[in-house]
Parts: C-alpha cells; structure tokens; sequence
C-alpha cells in the first residue's frame, strides 16, 4: 500500500515538535529539582544535627519518578520519530527508482 510522502513528512514534524515540547519540559523540571534540592539543604543547615547522610538523603528526595518518565516518554519519541524518518527515506529512494526506471 502507498502511503504519500507528505503524510509520513507532516507526521515527522508532528513528532518533532513534540520531542522539542518534551525536551522543554525535562529540562524545566531538572531546572525545579535543582532549585528544591537547594532549597531543602538550605533548610537542613539550619538544623543543628545535620548529618551527611541526611545532607545525602535531601539531595535524593527530588522528583525523580517525574524524570525517569520524561526520559522514557522522550527516548519513546525519539524511537517514533525515527521510525518515520526512515519510512520517509524509503518512500524517497522508492520514488527516486521508479523515477530513474
């Protein structure tokens, strides 16, 4: 079945915009867990028995369930999007041979 080039290009850079929105977004919350981890060890030297693992345990509270499924959801899209630049690569050669023929 022959799918028009076109179709599969306007979904490529469907999928690239949203790879472009999810990148914004996995930065912005790295950018928030930053700014929370710095928040909470400012808190945590204010205490009086601040221990290194406590100073460790602070750093590791940040949302990191958010971040693992942005990585997942953007490597996903990453999958996607390759997938139909090389649909269109195939449509392209396809269309070259039977032009050249």
């Amino acid at each position: 079945m022959f799918r028009p080039v076109v179709h599969l290009s306007q979904s490529s850079t469907k999928l690239r915009a949203q790879l472009t929105t999810l990148q914004s977004r996995y930065e912005s919350l790295r950018e928030e867990a930053a700014e929370l981890e710095r928040t909470r060890c400012a808190r945590a030297l204010g205490s009086t028995h601040l221990t290194t693992a406590s100073v460790k345990q602070l750093l590791s509270q940040t949302d990191q369930k958010e971040v693992s499924r942005l990585e997942t959801e953007l490597e996903g899209k990453r999958k996607e999007l390759r997938t139909i630049e090389n649909k269109v690569a195939y449509k392209i050669i396809e269309r070259n041979t039977l032009l050249d023929g």
